[in-house]
């Protein structure tokens, strides 16, 4: 294929992950699962996130992440074991919940 073939391409404008606002954004269903068992049961572990919401370890994993990069959630590794994370909501996490509850 020639350069005279191609059709000229557009540039494509995506949007910065980080210029957008957290707080701004609303919850799925799963996040809003997982964050309000977090308020609930708070310290906890994944485990117990699994166990206090019926989800899978691996959906668990995949909210929490994104909950995590949204600022919702903090995660702290044990001292004497590393292998061990205890996951705790912000501040933040807790207003998204309370405001989950206002709008019902």
């Amino acid at each position: 294929m020639t350069d005279a073939s191609r059709k000229p391409t557009r540039p494509v404008s995506v949007p910065d992950d980080r210029a957008v606002d957290p707080a701004r954004q609303s919850l799925s269903l799963a996040e809003v699962t997982v964050l309000r068992a977090l308020v609930n049961h708070s310290p906890t572990s994944p485990v117990g996130l699994q166990e206090n919401t019926g989800m899978s370890r691996s959906w668990v994993y995949r909210v929490v992440q994104r909950l995590l990069k949204r600022r919702y959630v903090e995660k702290t590794r044990s001292r004497l074991d590393p292998r061990r994370v205890t996951l705790v909501p912000t501040e933040q996490g807790r207003a998204a919940i309370d405001a989950t509850r206002r709008r019902k």
